[in-house]
């Protein structure tokens, strides 16, 4: 019996896989997964994120740390801790207010131009409720979703073509979130994208 050519048996698994293939694909984004892109592409100032200022500036500055993930009833939910103040510096000494305290941010995931990032910020903490925490919150439920923003187009794109046999070459051609909602284990992406073999 004639071997079948190595072309004609790839050719055969991918025409099977597009008859047999539903039309979107889902994806599911672990939680810790989240944490760590975090941790690597925002909190990297010794664990923090300055959402204003920097460690340079001693009597102005704001920041998160300490991120974690989870979900519920179909929302990101996002615990950190909130480090700032908010004064000026007066021979020496910075006279203004600070203060720091757990917050939770609720957000619900959502996919724009490439990017997964978020909308309908609400912040929350069980600190007391001064003036400065009411405008903190206030700054982090307006300012968040310009911040969060993972470019899931260009990694799926880098995923999808990168080159598993040097005979073949794969091209994204198209590519569509369908829906992206918190489940309770993961976050969880319906897909839909066009990729060419070639």
């Amino acid at each position: 019996m004639t071997p079948v050519p190595r072309i004609v048996r790839m050719a055969a698994m991918l025409f099977a896989a597009a008859v047999l293939a539903p039309a979107s694909v889902q994806l599911e984004i672990q939680y810790p997964v989240i944490e760590r892109f975090l941790a690597k592409q925002l909190f990297t100032h010794e664990g923090r994120q300055y959402v204003k200022g920097s460690k340079a500036n001693r009597c102005n500055y704001a920041y998160l740390e300490s991120p974690r993930i989870s979900a519920s009833g179909g929302r990101l939910i996002i615990k950190a801790r909130f480090s700032g103040r908010s004064s000026v510096d007066l021979l020496g000494a910075c006279v203004g207010m600070e203060d720091s305290f757990d917050l939770t941010l609720r957000a619900t995931p959502t996919y724009r131009d490439g990017f997964l990032t978020l909308r309908d910020v609400e912040a929350a903490t069980e600190a007391t409720h001064t003036l400065y925490v009411n405008r903190v919150l206030r700054a982090l439920s307006e300012g968040l979703p310009k911040q969060f923003q993972y470019p899931l187009r260009e990694e799926s794109r880098k995923m999808l073509e990168q080159a598993r046999d040097p005979m073949y070459q794969q091209q994204m051609l198209a590519f569509h979130v369908v829906s992206a909602q918190a489940a309770n284990h993961a976050l969880v992406l319906i897909l839909d994208f066009r990729l060419e073999v070639k």
